[in-house]
């Protein structure tokens, strides 16, 4: 299994969740450790941000963004990519939606 060693975070996220206050994940228990993160929409912007991976994964802590639309666009980043490997905490990742 090529994902055997890493964790992903927000597979099967909705933009409606994450509308008025947003989602907050505060210490998440895993076999990592525990894991903190958040997510808010106010207007075309989304933000996230990870806290807390208490151990970094093997291959990595993954963030999926294939529940973003189409024509969304990922700060710093010329292509707008499937998953993002987040390779320093605390990290911060806002997103422009169409």
């Amino acid at each position: 299994n090529r994902h055997a060693d890493r964790v992903t975070l927000a597979r099967g996220l909705r933009l409606d969740w994450l509308e008025g206050e947003g989602l907050r994940v505060d210490s998440l228990s895993t076999p990592l450790g525990n894991i903190s993160w958040s997510a808010k929409r106010e207007g075309k912007r989304v933000t996230l941000d990870i806290t807390q991976c208490e151990r970094t994964p093997a291959k990595g802590l993954w963030l999926d963004l294939n529940w973003l639309p189409r024509g969304a666009t990922l700060a710093g980043h010329d292509s707008f990519p499937d998953e993002l490997r987040i390779d320093a905490l605390p990290a911060h990742v806002e997103i422009e939606l169409p």
